[in-house]
């Protein structure tokens, strides 16, 4: 059975304002989650609501009990803060263990470490070097952290670090810095004039880690051909173009020898992706690289790829790939093509089945739970996705035959912002 969210269906074209009508964050009464316990799914969900004006966020277990529905907002009044979130704000693309980390994007470029159970702010770090950086994602590995950066700086040379276009390699002793950077640029040799722009960052075993560049003009009307960067420690050891894939954003972890990787397209300066540049791909490691072992291209899909992709696992330990396409509305804002949540097979052995469907621009990220134990192949039965226009986290459960929608969450009834992103503790 297919799910259709589609009240209120008129929505603005630009995909930066999908609701600027949320209510704001006044009135929130932040709180810690108290103890979390690791459980053999990990801690739960961090779930990041927005308006793009401002954010709140929400800790909720496993099982889908809200622990917490304002754990920090833009209303926040923590001593630990310095500076209070805006309204673009994420969270880490892989499960964070110690404590919730926000990521700060535009203008900010702030990361901010957060107590669990106290609900206060242990640190936060500006990641600017002076300019908008904009920083994408945060991965840590052991004693280190490394933070991507999408934007460059076109007068760098004030401040140290401050290029852009880069990963920073971030020290914890026991304060977070800033202790390295990371330049990009060798991963774009072939394609002069077009910058990185680095996005999520996945540990895939060791010290061996991966970001996903999207590969833009400065002024985003052309593109390159994006590509998936490997890393042992802080050594590039590889650069696999995804050759015919533009725009790609989304990048999900079943296994660290196995990733899937969503790519909107190439819109060319217009408001509608080229499907033929559009897709998810599924990769193997192969070596210091990787190796393509599926393809879902943008025309099969029926849409460019949205912002929301994950891997789950069914209850033998097949792994399903869900992954969103982006819907369209006309010149007057209404609704000529919908979100969708597509299920697809890297094996091949079944065709797309659509799940859900929601508003143009509406479906958020998606998150499954996985086994923390490595090596595990067991499922832990359920992935979410956040529908800023229902204002729920719809529950997915996997089988072998299907994926169903199991139920829908309203994970904060008082402040009001709709779901967008989702994070993992």
């Amino acid at each position: 059975m297919v799910t259709r969210h589609t009240d209120s269906l008129k929505v603005g074209g630009a995909l930066l304002a999908w609701a600027l009508l949320g209510c704001g964050a006044e009135g929130a009464i932040p709180g810690g989650g108290g103890p979390l316990p690791e459980g053999a799914c990990g801690r739960g969900l961090l779930v990041v609501a927005s308006d793009y004006q401002s954010t709140n966020t929400s800790l909720v277990d496993p099982e889908g009990v809200v622990i917490q529905p304002s754990f920090l907002s833009s209303a926040s009044a923590d001593p630990g803060i310095s500076a209070a979130l805006s309204g673009d704000v994420v969270a880490p693309t892989d499960r964070v263990t110690a404590e919730a980390v926000l990521i700060d994007r535009f203008p900010a470029a702030v990361v901010t470490w957060v107590d669990v159970a106290s609900g206060e702010v242990t640190a936060q770090l500006d990641v600017s070097t002076g300019f908008p950086s904009n920083p994408q994602d945060l991965l840590r590995i052991g004693d280190r952290g490394f933070v991507s950066r999408y934007e460059t700086n076109p007068t760098p040379g004030t401040e140290p670090h401050d290029a852009g276009g880069d990963v920073l390699e971030i020290a914890f002793d026991p304060e977070p810095r800033v202790a390295g950077r990371i330049d990009l640029a060798p991963a774009m040799m072939d394609a002069p004039g077009f910058l990185p722009r680095a996005g999520k960052l996945l540990a895939v075993g060791g010290e061996a880690w991966v970001a996903l560049l999207s590969a833009f003009a400065a002024d985003f009307v052309t593109s390159a051909p994006s590509r998936l960067v490997t890393f042992e420690g802080t050594q590039m050891v590889d650069v696999h173009v995804l050759e015919g894939l533009h725009g790609c954003t989304t990048l999900a972890r079943a296994s660290e020898g196995s990733v899937a990787v969503g790519c909107s397209g190439d819109f060319g300066g217009s408001s509608t992706a080229d499907p033929a540049t559009a897709g998810v791909v599924w990769l193997e490691r192969d070596g210091d690289g990787w190796r393509e072992d599926a393809r879902f291209d943008g025309a099969a899909l029926g849409g460019a790829v949205g912002f929301g992709l994950a891997v789950g696992l069914t209850p033998s330990g097949a792994p399903r790939i869900l992954a969103t396409t982006l819907g369209e509305t006309d010149e007057l804002g209404d609704p000529v093509r919908l979100d969708r949540l597509l299920a697809l097979d890297p094996s091949g052995a079944a065709p797309p089945e659509e799940v859900l469907a929601s508003a143009p621009f509406q479906l958020g990220e998606l998150r499954c739970l996985g086994p923390v134990a490595s090596g595990r192949a067991a499922s832990c039965g359920s992935c979410w996705a956040a529908d800023a226009e229902a204002g729920v986290l719809h529950r997915l459960r996997l089988s072998e035959g299907e994926v169903e929608v199991e139920g829908s969450l309203v994970v904060d009834e008082s402040i009001g912002l709709p779901p967008r992103y989702l994070g993992g503790l």
